[in-house]
């Protein structure tokens, strides 16, 4: 991630980032729309913390990815949630995801992308997460491909919840060191002891 990405994302993540129009429609869609806002929700509170290491599960990480385009890794990482029943409408939560899409891209710069949608397709706040055999184009905003792709999806009531978990993923995605040891993982266990272990040190 350059200086400038970086400054976009630790500012984002600390509520100061002032988004450009694209995401000023997506934060003004995300009451009833498929989007999460990316800035902090005024219903969280200090008690209401949400951990990725609560959500994430050896079963939700895929190492490596088969596909190769950006809607193929999305399909692949909502397959594996499927198959941990995490998801009980797969088109449901397909179309969410893909919905997002098109009001931007979530590939946030850097080699990693944050699919993400609200969706009735789950019963709960889930997250996927896949490394990517082959570099995929996310049309990102640095114009460069895709090797940690991070899924995240909620039903429609937990807002609040889904802006939390994607607050601390943009933290710890912010963390070059993080970015790389995720790129270049070679088993489940591995993805699952760096992203906890970085938690646990960062958050």
């Amino acid at each position: 991630m350059d200086r400038n990405t970086g400054n976009r994302v630790a500012l984002r993540v600390a509520g100061q980032y002032s988004p450009p129009a694209d995401e000023k429609r997506v934060a003004a869609a995300g009451g009833g729309g498929n989007s999460l806002a990316v800035a902090q929700s005024p219903y969280l509170r200090e008690t209401d913390v949400v951990s990725l290491a609560d959500i994430l599960t050896p079963c939700c990480i895929k190492v490596p990815l088969e596909a190769d385009t950006k809607r193929g890794v999305i399909a692949e990482l909502i397959d594996v949630l499927e198959a941990d029943s995490s998801v009980v409408d797969r088109a449901a939560a397909l179309e969410a995801v893909l919905d997002r899409e098109k009001i931007g891209t979530t590939g946030i710069g850097s080699a990693v992308a944050i699919p993400h949608g609200k969706t009735a397709g789950v019963k709960g706040l889930v997250m996927a997460v896949g490394i990517c055999k082959t570099p995929v184009d996310f049309h990102s905003v640095d114009h460069q491909p895709v090797m940690v792709v991070i899924l995240l999806l909620s039903p429609m009531k937990m807002t609040a919840e889904a802006i939390q978990a994607l607050d601390r993923i943009l933290r710890l995605v912010s963390l070059e060191s993080l970015r790389r040891n995720l790129a270049t993982a070679g088993s489940v266990e591995e993805v699952l002891r760096i992203i906890t272990e970085q938690e646990a040190d960062v958050i």
